[in-house]
């Protein structure tokens, strides 16, 4: 499943950003105006008046996880030279779709090397940050001369992100109303409701360049 949501985004056109608190405004402007203008206010943020006034654990602020990432159509494919243990690689990441949202979108992964036969390592990716490098990381000593030729894999990436929880507003100033932020799903913005969460799939391009020697 995950590999067809790569292949099926990578044929995309031009680069897309959605912000998730634009959504939203535009989701409560069209409720207010069903409501006649009795909405005062509203948030979807542990710092919104009902969670710092009230603790409902059973209406939690929106939250934010990165399910999985996965790289794949990478070029060159694999690395076809003689195996050689001691490296310098730089790592980078670049969004191609991707979103906006007050939430930190972090996953620690294994850095994704794609030069075979290295131990791994880890990275705490910020795909908020997104463009991220390039990182550098070395396994073994240093050496003396490097390596002529250089393994520069590119890849394409996807990220699943899922949004759970409540946008709460004020009705008439003193009713809360809760709606899941699953409410937002917006198939023309990216964002689909899957198992009552709201889920986007961000997508970019990861970078490598191998010295081994």
């Amino acid at each position: 499943y995950s590999l067809l949501v790569l292949y099926g985004m990578i044929n995309e056109g031009g680069p897309f950003r959605v912000n998730l608190t634009e959504v939203a405004k535009r989701y409560m402007a069209s409720l207010n105006e069903t409501a006649q203008g009795k909405i005062n206010s509203w948030g979807l943020t542990s710092d919104y008046a009902y969670w710092t006034e009230w603790e409902d654990k059973d209406i939690p602020p929106v939250s934010a996880e990165v399910e999985w990432m996965i790289y794949d159509d990478c070029n060159p494919s694999i690395y076809k030279g003689p195996p050689k243990y001691n490296c310098t690689g730089f790592f980078s990441w670049s969004v191609h779709d991707g979103i906006v949202c007050p939430f930190a979108l972090v996953k620690n992964i294994s850095l994704p090397v794609k030069y075979p036969g290295l131990a791994p390592k880890n990275i705490s990716l910020v795909l908020n940050h997104l463009p991220e490098g390039p990182v550098p990381y070395t396994w073994g000593p240093p050496g003396g001369k490097l390596e002529k030729e250089v393994f520069s894999p590119i890849c394409h990436f996807v990220a699943k992100i899922s949004f759970d929880g409540y946008l709460v507003y004020l009705k008439n100033s003193n009713t809360w109303v809760p709606v899941r932020v699953s409410a937002l799903a917006n198939i023309k913005e990216g964002l689909v409701e899957e198992d009552g969460k709201l889920t986007y799939h961000m997508w970019g391009v990861y970078f490598e360049t191998m010295w081994c020697y």
